[in-house]
């Protein structure tokens, strides 16, 4: 089937000559922005995990949740000197 409009025809040579270049680059400009945005998220939560764990860390550092076993009233009867 050949193309009909003058305009057309040098569209399709073009694309026939530089279609496959273009389609290339743009796949791999989408899977540099995807690895970007991946990238991201991976070090957001593992900032996020260091956080939290010294958040947790912290508090039961502060209540005292390290030195259960020198407070008798939390043992259970059995275990009481």
């Amino acid at each position: 089937m050949s193309i009909r409009h003058p305009l057309r025809k040098p569209s399709n040579e073009n694309w026939g000559r530089y279609g496959k270049i273009l389609l290339r680059e743009d796949l791999a400009r989408k899977a540099s922005v995807a690895c970007a945005i991946l990238w991201n998220f991976w070090v957001l939560a593992t900032y996020l995990f260091f956080y939290f764990c010294l958040v947790y860390c912290t508090i039961a550092m502060l209540k005292g949740y390290g030195r259960f076993l020198e407070q008798p009233h939390i043992l259970p009867k059995a275990f009481r000197k």
